[in-house]
């Protein structure tokens, strides 16, 4: 997790713990597939010859739910098998999919005056966007 420090000139650094989501920047995750039932697959990195796993950078407003902490997941040499209540979760995200994928990129768009809308990570230095 990232936490940014110091104001409005203050950089985002690793934090291994907070109170709050609200405090967070950025949450790094490793990137699973879902392959069946409650089996999610590791998705390797395309360019990687030693076989390394995929992370994701993501956007403190992308971050949907943290499974309960006594929720048990298996892990094996290619997959992860999730819980049941952590598959009853699952379940209800992936059948609201068309509505939060509306609800996390509204967020992360920022709208420019004159110009066309862009994603947040695909702004450069040089757009003209304040913060």
């Amino acid at each position: 997790m990232y936490s940014k420090n110091g104001g409005k000139a203050g950089t985002h650094s690793w934090v291994a713990t907070t109170d709050t989501v609200g405090n967070l920047s950025f949450v790094v995750a490793q990137v699973y597939e879902h392959e069946f039932c409650r089996w999610f697959k590791t998705i390797h990195q395309a360019d990687s010859l030693l076989g390394a796993v995929q992370f994701a950078h993501l956007l403190v407003s992308s971050f949907l739910v943290l499974l309960p902490k006594d929720e048990a997941v298996k892990s094996f040499v290619a997959h992860q098998e999730i819980g049941v209540r952590a598959h009853k979760i699952f379940d209800d995200l992936v059948a609201e999919k068309e509505q939060l994928s509306k609800a996390v990129v509204s967020p992360n768009t920022v709208c420019r005056k004159g110009k066309a809308n862009i994603h947040i990570l695909k702004l450069s230095e040089d757009d003209g966007v304040r913060w």
